[in-house]
């Protein structure tokens, strides 16, 4: 598999975004910016989130068969764990991410995406967007 990547954070800000590559498999994590003055209910950051929850990630997909969306629920468990203790998981300005992640298993092309992070394929010659649009639909 074939991959470039690049990230550029928010100028005076630190950077919210973590990628990363494997010889059969990629991901995305866009994190979400905490808006001004909210409590979020974590003494935690978007940056360590990403950090934390990409590691996790990584991790998982370098050695397990289990699916993409099992791999990330194992990933986001684990790093809810990791401050449990310490913030509010509950609290729903808590910091958060999108993802996108492709994997090849054999022959097979595995994707998954969560909220507005889309994976565009090449199929033939033709784009094909592959996104999540359920972020669309809720309530304001």
């Amino acid at each position: 598999m074939r991959a470039a990547q690049a990230t550029i954070a928010t100028p005076g800000r630190s950077n919210e975004d973590y990628l990363a590559t494997g010889p059969d498999w990629a991901f995305v994590l866009d994190g979400a910016t905490a808006l001004s003055g909210v409590d979020s209910g974590c003494v935690h950051d978007v940056p360590w989130l990403v950090r934390r929850l990409g590691g996790e990630l990584a991790q998982r997909l370098a050695a397990s068969d289990g699916t993409a969306a099992d791999l990330l629920a194992e990933a986001i468990r684990a790093t809810c764990a990791a401050h449990a203790d310490t913030c509010d998981l509950r609290n729903p300005s808590s910091p958060s991410a999108t993802a996108a992640l492709l994997r090849l298993r054999g022959d097979d092309l595995e994707y998954l995406v969560l909220a507005d992070s889309p994976i565009v394929l090449d199929v033939a010659g033709e784009p094909r967007p592959i996104i999540d649009d359920r972020i669309d639909h809720l309530p304001s």
